[in-house]
């Protein structure tokens, strides 16, 4: 999320990383404020409660409100200083620790938001503060004191009537003098404030306050006069020297190649879906419970290690699900499996269901043991029941740590390597972390007050290592694929099809591309070039190749996927004398 000061002060909200901001014109020199990576024990006090940060906002009286996943921060000194309070929930929040709240610890009576979980701010035409929440009422806050005005008990929606499980408030339009506030509410959509102060405070006619369980019918104005405006236009290629200038950084940044026990998170990928074959795991593959109570690997032998199990907190009955959802399925957000020539949705489970929102786990642990080399690795996760009651409230914290055996105390001691959050994933998304080994490392998916925490894939790819490393070069086939080869070209391939000076950019992107400092730039720099590059109509082939590790797709893409994996499934029947089952 963005906010402005009236000077134009810029203030970024991350989503796991605090807050940064940055002065006009030139926004070159960034500030970061963080908070606590532990739950705060107490209802209110000095900083940010958290580093998870869901929405912002600039007040008329230039207060800044940031709403967190742990309460309600504000400064009222441009950023110098902050205090935040938090929800009724804290003090549940604070007995479900892993490890138990301490000893000397008591639950202080102090006034509270309805909720920890903050979703989204508005500041009304009377300068009041509006505050969303994920499983509580909205509330109407004073913005000079922060005393309660008001929250939504009474509520009705724009085509039916409100339940208690619909209070996901998603986003504000704030009340005016022509209008009261809108509230858009995640799976369930608009309904029009009950605040009756609201109306009478600016003085326009005050609607009708029906009871909750009646639908009622609300007319929203749209304004039809004036000339529509025009659509955007696509974004013109990138010249040399843009390409010329993102290669400069990456060359003359500090540092070496990610070392072994290091690790970068380098992005998300929300394109691909379900079809990963060759995209992703081309070294090692993991389809969560496609076998249950087992997994399905793909992988070129032992290549790597990885074991899934549930974390230390828990109540000693319990121990990762290995749950298929949908054994057979053509929703292309489901991961395609080789091992059985069609789609499954499977997935590890946590069983947090069975605890208390504000239980600290169990969570998903991933131990990984890595080979020599720079690799990606990849989780893939898919909410597909994310559009129902507590399903929508999934929203995971992911932290990667260098393993220390089983002792899970001293790991959460060591330094956090790379953490990133996955939260809305109902079209399925991919989360990416860089790592090198040798060496062994434990990721926590951690269910953030949230129902569960649910895990469809983990996935191993090499990007530069041992010549003896599987797929560096052109490999003979895919596992499960009967042998066929699925891969794009390499530099080599396409060399006379390409501008001899895309050839040169890309060998510098290529060997530049693997320092701590610059491996989460690959794909800016890698847009930028395709971009490039596709203004060159000779280089079509190599823009055929260059979307795979971006990540891009085409509908010819999709359609080639579709026709290697059934020629492949075929080849693989054929070859091992099995029956074959696709459509």
């Amino acid at each position: 999320c963005l906010a402005f000061e009236k000077d134009g002060t810029l203030w970024a909200g991350t989503q796991c990383d605090g807050l940064a901001v940055a002065k006009g014109p030139a926004y070159k020199s960034w500030k970061q404020i963080t908070g606590p990576d532990r739950l705060p024990l107490v209802p209110a006090g000095a900083g940010l409660p958290s580093n998870l940060i869901n929405d912002m906002l600039v007040g008329r009286d230039g207060t800044l409100w940031v709403a967190t996943t742990t309460g309600l921060a504000f400064s009222r000194d441009r950023g110098r200083s902050f205090r935040f309070v938090r929800g009724a929930d804290w003090s549940d929040k604070v007995k479900g620790l892993y490890g138990a709240a301490p000893k000397d610890w008591k639950p202080a009576d102090a006034p509270t938001l309805n909720e920890d979980y903050t979703t989204c701010l508005a500041e009304d035409s009377a300068g009041r503060l509006w505050v969303g929440h994920r499983q509580q009422p909205y509330e109407v806050l004073s913005a000079r004191d922060g005393s309660r005005m008001h929250q939504g008990e009474q509520k009705y929606a724009v085509g039916k009537a409100l339940k208690d499980q619909d209070h996901y408030v998603t986003r504000i339009i704030p009340s005016t003098a022509d209008a009261p506030a809108i509230l858009g509410r995640y799976g369930f959509g608009l309904s029009v404030s009950s605040f009756a102060d609201d109306a009478a405070a600016v003085g326009r006619r005050p609607l009708a306050a029906p009871s909750p369980t009646v639908a009622r019918a609300v007319e929203v104005p749209i304004a039809t006069a004036g000339k529509m405006p025009e659509l955007p236009r696509a974004a013109a290629p990138a010249l040399s020297a843009d390409v010329d200038s993102l290669l400069a950084r990456m060359k003359n940044a500090p540092g070496k190649r990610l070392q072994p026990g290091e690790a970068v998170f380098v992005g998300d990928d929300w394109a691909t879906k379900g079809d990963w074959i060759g995209r992703y795991g081309r070294q090692f593959t993991v389809l969560c419970a496609a076998n249950s109570p087992m997994d399905h690997e793909v992988a070129f032998s032992d290549y790597a290690t990885v074991d899934g199990s549930i974390g230390p907190h828990h109540d000693g009955k319990n121990a990762l699900r290995y749950w298929v959802h949908w054994p057979r399925s053509d929703d292309p957000r489901v991961l395609y499996n080789p091992c059985l020539g069609y789609r499954r949705q499977s997935e590890w489970d946590d069983n947090g269901e069975s605890y208390a929102q504000t239980y600290e786990g169990p969570d998903v642990w991933v131990s990984v043991a890595i080979p020599a080399g720079v690799h990606y690795l990849s989780f893939y996760f898919f909410n597909k029941d994310g559009h129902e009651a507590a399903n929508r409230y999934r929203d995971y914290v992911i932290e990667v740590r260098q393993s220390a055996g089983g002792d899970y105390d001293a790991i959460l001691r060591r330094p956090m390597l790379a953490i990133t959050r996955v939260r809305d994933f109902w079209g399925g998304t991919y989360k990416t972390f860089a790592v090198a080994g040798p060496s062994s490392y434990l990721v926590k998916i951690a269910k953030n007050a949230s129902l569960n925490v649910i895990v469809s894939s983990v996935m191993v790819d090499c990007l530069a290592g041992p010549p003896a490393n599987p797929d560096l070069e052109q490999p003979a086939g895919l596992p499960r694929f009967g042998g066929m080869d699925y891969c794009p070209k390499s530099i080599e391939q396409i060399t006379g099809h390409v501008p001899a000076e895309a050839i040169e950019r890309w060998k510098l992107f290529a060997a530049n591309g693997l320092k701590k400092q610059t491996i989460a730039m690959r794909r800016e720099v890698g847009l930028q070039f395709y971009r490039w590059a596709a203004s060159h109509p000779q280089s079509k082939e190599a823009l055929d190749s260059w979307r795979w590790p971006l990540h891009l797709w085409t509908q010819a893409d999709r359609a080639g996927f579709v026709a290697t994996v059934r020629e492949a499934r075929e080849k693989y029947a054929k070859l091992n004398n099995i029956p074959l089952e696709i459509k």
